[in-house]
């Protein structure tokens, strides 16, 4: 069950307000000239509520690393540079070397 009070309300019956929360796990909202700015829940909400944020931060993170270009080896990078600027970096990139000679 869900009680709505002002601003006003709210400060002068906190105590019964707290208690509403505690006992009849209920959620207050708190109104300030018929705009919601805040609600008393408990603190079993407030950590459910957190647990839900953090797996969607994640489902988030996930889904922007899957929507991202894919790893690009350091030999094609690279490649890549010493076409781009006709250079020759002078590096080796078969098994065991490390310098072009």
């Amino acid at each position: 069950m869900e009680k709505t009070v002002s601003v006003a309300e709210a400060k002068n019956k906190f105590s019964d307000l707290l208690n509403r929360v505690i006992y009849r796990h209920e959620r207050v909202k708190i109104t300030k000239r018929g705009k919601l700015v805040g609600v008393i829940m408990s603190a079993e909400d407030s950590r459910r509520l957190e647990e839900f944020e953090d797996r969607e931060r994640v489902k988030r993170v996930r889904a922007l690393k899957k929507s991202t270009k894919k790893y690009i080896p350091f030999e094609q990078v690279v490649r890549n540079y010493e076409k781009k600027w006709g250079v020759d970096l002078g590096l080796d990139f078969t098994e065991g070397g490390n310098v072009r000679e």
